[in-house]
């Protein structure tokens, strides 16, 4: 594309956003209805509970809603499942990510990848690239993947995806709620058996995060 239809083509854009905006003047972006807060307990032979996080951190991390929770199956290590929740109003995302918490947190990167999971089931069945990290600190070890999730089942992986689609959201339908996801284990010296651990939960836990999407309406201000 030349520099002349680049312009042209940005210029369409921005005029297309415009006439969206205006026509969404006057009405605000609410979360009715938190749902995620219901996800079950027991999913297929792993029990939760909830654990509880210090109310600074709660502040800090400002979510519409969020779930946090060790999910143990018989005679397995727990598996610890985050799901942080925000709504249009507070733009869709959080701007904490793992590689800069952990480290924050005195943890250090061992290693950085993608990995793809095949998600079986008739409505929501695909195949997603989720991000993963190994962490050490002192004589601990976890695996951890983490992605941001969208309009139910919509995967992200990056924040220059998430931008483009927050813009093309806003843009099409006025939406720009996301959810920032992390599962992690303690690695216990067996890599392998707690990376089937997590990818088997995650193959159950994906389709229940759509199915227990929050629900956002347009009232008028």
């Amino acid at each position: 594309m030349g520099h002349k239809s680049f312009i042209i083509a940005f210029l369409l854009i921005m005029f297309t956003y415009g006439v969206v905006h205006n026509l969404h003047l006057g009405t605000d972006v609410v979360v009715v209805n938190k749902n995620l807060n219901r996800l079950p307990y027991t999913i297929n032979d792993f029990q939760g509970i909830d654990i509880s996080l210090d109310e600074n951190i709660v502040k800090i991390l400002d979510t519409d809603v969020y779930l946090f929770r060790n999910y143990v199956s018989q005679g397995g290590a727990p598996i610890t499942l985050y799901i942080g929740y925000y709504g249009t109003k507070k733009g869709g995302r959080s701007d904490h990510i793992p590689e800069g918490c952990y480290p924050g947190s005195g943890w250090s990167i061992l290693a950085e990848g993608r990995t793809r999971i095949v998600i079986p089931g008739e409505r929501w069945s695909r195949t997603v690239v989720l991000n993963t990290l190994e962490v050490k600190k002192d004589d601990a070890t976890e695996l951890v993947y983490h992605w941001y999730q969208s309009e139910r089942d919509k995967v992200i992986l990056s924040g220059l995806q998430q931008n483009m689609h927050r813009f093309m959201s806003r843009l099409m339908s006025n939406r720009d709620d996301g959810a920032f996801v992390r599962v992690s284990m303690n690695n216990h010296g067996d890599k392998a058996r707690t990376r089937d651990d997590m990818e088997r939960f995650i193959r159950e836990l994906f389709p229940l995060i759509a199915e227990y999407w929050p629900q956002e309406e347009e009232i008028p201000q």
